[in-house]
């Protein structure tokens, strides 16, 4: 038995070496040369063998759009092994990059790997694999230990000396962290895995990509899906481990789709894709018959050379035993074709045809929706085979069928190319050449429709860079606690500094950046302080009317500003302290589009401040109608309430409200209330914006 195994292996491998079965991987660069961000190298599928990983990088360029930075991406590397759905065709591509032969069938992919790892525009790079079981750092069982390699992070190395993005146990502890806050199961849990490749002498992840990467000094990541999961949950725990890195290099991202094992899972699914040809032939992918008869192709071309498009980019032509080819969509085969080799003719562009009764002019290789009928024009020394339709008492060998008005009716349903019956297929022929086909579909075709979303990178709760922004959030509290000869001069009191002259945003030139400039937030209103520069990234703190910031940067219409470290609008800011005033507060107006009105509340309010004195504060001259102009529909119904950063139990406290503390609810995210108010005490104000369990609350 042994022996026979062998023998056909022996079989495979010689028709494959005779067949040159390499085929070239592909490289897409998304939002090339946006410098504000790094540029972030995604790599997939250099074990064929390993699905969620190419299938991650493919869904990844067809549903995310880059809006900062850059992403360059090869969906597979190892073609060729994706579509045999072996680890490697010709033996283990990912042990290939300390020493190679020339001889090796994998020789040229791996140069041109080298080559794009050392371009100098590539900062930092992650790779995806699918690994058996689950990782962990000691033995629990046989699936849970660690010779196992699904659902970790790994590194070579805590750290890349000397090198900008070197700290990669870091960037893999926060993966890990955002990982974990979404998994479906305890036993998904992600771990961070350090090889310790080098110290270790690890002979075989001396030979792996990611090493190689090291020793020329590009910082290089991997992030493992489990074997033991289906493929659209290995799917969305590799998103999730993208969307991290990408929100901790600040690089702007939109996806179309609420990134869901659900969501994954429909729009991984071949019907809503489509291909074409040599642009003579569309296919939608639509519950293909398993097999596919007399189905044209361009003779005297090798397969893995043919053009094919389309929205995914795993498809590929495969040949199989007996002249048979596989049509696949990554290692899935969709359906087999049994070809009829022929010489393509590429002069005919369009044809015209009478689409339930409406004349219409269709380029060649269009797929035709039609409700009831449809008639093709006659074609200047062309005809035209309709598959599954019998023109009545012709017996000729090369029909042709224009002229005449075809029903649904009229087709025989196992011609279609679908298991349903509804789709169907035109062929033109110029003499003996295949000049286009023409797909009929009596039903609409699937569409997947398109609605980029920003989203904005939320770091786990507890997490480092949670920590790193709630101390940011500290350290905007502290503004505001200064003492009073230090405290930025208010909107709240009267003050004697010099007014500013002009109400220009503050001009930051490149010899200033080095140092920093100092500016005042001159808006009424205040400013939201945001972790990158769109007004839907998260917010990380606040600033009242005459905070002092200093800016770092300017980046377009946006500040990067110091303690709290973020972006605020530089429109906001103004080069001099702001004159005070007790006015009302003035209208939202387009300069300040990024900030939150703030309430003037009495000095007198804290922690134990009884609820009866709530409704007339002391020492407060402006009437509740003038100062607050924001909605409240919710006071505290406990002693203290603590404000959280995020809407989890275990997310940092920024800020401690008491009972009667009144605020406006934003919305209701589950059993927590996302909250805002400013509290106005003796050392300044505070803008307080975060979570509070909706059980702690009354009146919304």
């Amino acid at each position: 038995m042994i022996a026979k195994w062998l023998i056909g292996l022996l079989v495979f491998l010689s028709v494959v070496n005779a067949e040159n079965l390499v085929r070239d991987f592909e490289l897409y660069k998304l939002n090339e040369g946006d410098k504000r961000a790094p540029t972030l190298l995604l790599m997939g599928g250099i074990h064929g063998d390993e699905p969620g990983a190419y299938y991650s990088s493919d869904l990844f360029l067809r549903h995310y759009k880059i809006t900062k930075g850059s992403v360059w991406v090869v969906p597979v590397v190892n073609p060729h092994g994706m579509f045999a759905n072996m680890r490697g065709v010709y033996g283990d591509m990912n042990r290939k990059f300390a020493a190679l032969s020339s001889n090796d069938p994998d020789y040229a992919t791996i140069m041109r790997i080298k080559e794009l790892l050392a371009q100098p525009e590539i900062d930092i790079s992650l790779h995806l694999h699918d690994g058996s079981g689950y990782w962990r750092s000691h033995y629990v069982n046989a699936l849970l230990n660690p010779h196992r390699w699904g659902n970790c992070s790994v590194v070579d190395q805590p750290v890349l000396e000397g090198v900008k993005y070197g700290e990669l146990e870091g960037f893999v502890t926060q993966m890990v962290a955002d990982i974990n806050q979404h998994i479906l199961a305890p036993i998904h849990a992600y771990h961070v895995h350090n090889t310790d490749t080098k110290a270790k002498s690890d002979q075989e992840q001396l030979k792996a990509l990611t090493f190689y990467s090291l020793s020329i000094r590009k910082p290089a990541l991997t992030n493992e899906a489990s074997k033991e999961l289906d493929l659209h949950t290995r799917v969305y725990y590799h998103l999730l481990a993208i969307e991290s890195l990408m929100g901790q290099l600040g690089i702007g991202f939109e996806r179309d789709f609420e990134l869901t094992p659900k969501n994954v899972s429909q729009i991984l699914s071949p019907s809503i894709l489509q291909m074409k040809i040599e642009e003579r032939i569309s296919l939608p992918l639509v519950d293909l018959r398993p097999q596919l008869t007399h189905f044209p192709l361009p003779k005297n071309v090798s397969l893995k050379n043919l053009t094919i498009q389309s929205q995914s980019r795993i498809l590929g032509l495969v040949n199989q035993s007996k002249g048979a080819v596989e049509l696949k969509y990554g290692y899935k085969t969709l359906s087999t074709l049994y070809p009829d080799w022929i010489e393509f003719d590429n002069d005919l562009e369009s044809v015209k045809v009478i689409i339930d009764g409406v004349r219409k002019v269709v380029p060649v290789g269009s797929i035709i929706e039609v409700k009831e009928s449809i008639e093709f024009e006659p074609i200047a020394d062309h005809r035209v085979n309709v598959i599954g339709y019998v023109k009545p008492n012709d017996t000729s060998e090369r029909p042709n069928e224009t002229g005449v008005t075809i029903y649904k009716k009229d087709f025989i349903p196992r011609f279609s190319l679908d298991k349903n019956g509804q789709i169907y297929r035109a062929e033109i022929y110029k003499d003996k050449a295949f000049s286009a086909m023409l797909t009929i579909s009596f039903a609409p075709i699937p569409v997947y429709s398109s609605t980029f979303i920003n989203v904005a990178y939320q770091p786990a709760p507890h997490s480092p860079l949670a920590k790193k922004l709630a101390l940011a959030v500290n350290e905007n509290d502290k503004i505001h606690a200064l003492p009073k000869s230090q405290t930025p001069p208010s909107p709240l009191r009267e003050s004697n500094h010099k007014a500013s002259q002009e109400t220009k945003k503050p001009n930051v030139s490149k010899a200033q950046t080095r140092d920093s400039v100092v500016a005042y937030v001159k808006s009424q209103k205040g400013v939201n302080v945001r972790l990158s520069p769109s007004t839907q990234s998260a917010i990380v703190g606040k600033l009242a009317m005459g905070a002092k910031v200093e800016i770092v940067s300017n980046e377009g219409k946006w500040s990067k500003i110091k303690a709290p470290q973020g972006y605020v609008i530089s429109q906001a800011l103004i080069e001099t302290p702001p004159k005070a005033t007790n006015a009302s507060p003035l209208l939202h107006s387009p300069l300040d589009s990024d900030a939150k009105s703030v309430t003037l509340e009495s000095p007198s309010v804290g922690k134990d401040t009884p609820v009866s004195n709530l409704s007339k504060p002391a020492n407060d001259s402006v009437k509740d109608s003038q100062k607050r102009d924001y909605k409240v529909n919710a006071r505290v119904i406990v002693n203290v309430a603590n404000v959280r950063l995020a809407p989890s139990q275990e997310s940092a406290s920024i800020a401690k409200a008491p009972l009667g503390r009144e605020m406006e609810i934003l919305s209701i995210e589950g059993e927590w209330a996302h909250i805002y108010y400013v509290f106005q005490g003796s050392n300044g104000e505070r803008v307080i914006d975060g979570y509070i369990a909706k059980r702690l609350l009354k009146g919304f």
